[in-house]
């Protein structure tokens, strides 16, 4: 089995799914390994900013579906991190086999907002 797990996308976070920050694709990348999640951002290197989600701050992984694309939202419990935090993925498929893969569960629950 794969060490890790990458792929590219677009990044949305804040205080909400309507009070945030949002980066397209390809600004986001998401990093998947059997420890941890890890999102990162990165404007043409000037300016980056990276959310490590180890396994035991994840409550919850679920699809959130959008007007345009699919997202992977991380409900999770560090305080220090947005409270919303939501990965534009490129490839459903492929993410979700590997999530699996590493031992994650993803909630079929698909909200349309």
């Amino acid at each position: 089995m794969e060490q890790e797990f990458t792929q590219t996308g677009g990044i949305r976070y804040g205080s909400s799914f309507w009070f945030v920050i949002n980066f397209t694709a390809p600004f986001a990348r998401l990093r998947v390994s059997q420890d941890a999640i890890i999102l990162s951002v990165s404007v043409f290197r000037i300016w980056q900013r990276t959310f490590t989600f180890q396994r035991s701050a994840i409550r919850q992984l679920r699809w959130k579906q959008g007007l345009f694309c699919l997202g992977l939202q991380v409900e999770h419990t560090v305080a220090e991190y947005p409270p919303f935090v939501l990965f534009w993925v490129s490839d459903r498929k492929s993410l979700a086999e590997s999530l699996r893969g590493f031992g994650y569960e993803i909630s079929d629950r698909n909200r349309v907002v």
